[in-house]
This record gives C-alpha cells, sequence and structure tokens, in this order.
C-alpha cells in the first residue's frame, strides 16, 4: 500500500481481486476486468490513478456481483 504509506497519488493496487472490477464497471461499463485493462483505462489520469481508484470506491461504485449467495446461518447451536 504504497499509496498510503508514501502518500502517493499514482499508486495502483495491481493484483487485487476488486478493483479492476470496480474500475472497468466505473468507466467502460464492463461488468469485469484485469489489471491490464484497469491500468488501460487508468491511462488518461496518470499521476492520479490512485486517486480515481479511491474516489471510486469512496463513492460506493461497485461491479455487479454474480454467483451464489451464501446463506444465514444461525450460529446459536455452536
Amino acid at each position: 500500500m504504497v499509496r498510503i504509506a508514501y502518500g502517493d497519488p499514482d499508486a495502483v493496487s495491481v493484483g487485487d481481486y476488486h478493483v479492476p472490477n470496480t474500475v472497468a464497471w466505473a468507466l467502460a461499463g464492463e461488468p469485469r476486468g484485469d489489471d491490464a485493462r484497469m491500468l488501460a483505462l487508468l491511462a488518461p489520469f496518470a499521476g492520479h490513478r490512485g486517486r480515481v481508484c479511491m474516489l471510486l470506491e469512496a463513492a460506493g461504485i461497485q461491479a455487479p456481483k454474480y454467483g451464489p449467495r451464501a446463506p444465514i446461518r444461525s450460529f446459536a447451536r455452536y
């Protein structure tokens, strides 16, 4: 987390599971993205790419969720 530790506004979390999907959804309307696509979409924001990711997260933008939902379990028996 160079962005947080050193305050680098251009540092992007590569290898993260959710950040590429969020960026692809917010900037291109694509539900899924990978690190290469994320960096391509963030290229116009060079110098502030980390800030763009942070602003998207703060705005509550999330890519659509797919897959089965986890059932709600009662932990009263445990």
